[in-house]
């Protein structure tokens, strides 16, 4: 019997930040992740969005909507996990909309 797993790296940097590029740690979990029929579901920092003592692309509501589009170019990364469901509901600045506008679609309407 083949177990499936998943994992979840918490790739809690933004786009082009030196120390930790999310540009660069996304692509090199791919590649861990790729023929080993692991599921990839990468943690976002959601809770970083509008947090004024994080760098200035944390200000931007587009960044995690950005690393959603990166992901697409990787079909390891299965799905996205936001950190924390308080921000999910607060939305400070209006990122988790972005990323729902930008990469989810409306739920089809029931048939009658």
């Amino acid at each position: 019997m083949t177990r499936r797993q998943n994992f979840c790296p918490q790739i809690y940097w933004n786009i082009g930040f030196a120390a930790a590029d999310y540009a660069e740690l996304l692509p090199w979990w791919a590649g861990v992740a790729q023929g080993t029929g692991t599921k990839l579901y990468v943690g976002e920092a959601l809770y970083k969005a509008g947090d004024p003592a994080q760098p200035a692309a944390w200000q931007d509501p587009a960044e995690l909507s950005r690393h959603l589009t990166l992901a697409k170019e990787h079909p390891e990364a299965r799905g996205h996990v936001f950190f924390a469901a308080r921000e999910v509901r607060e939305d400070k600045i209006g990122a988790m909309a972005r990323v729902v506008a930008d990469h989810y679609q409306p739920l089809a309407r029931t048939p009658r």
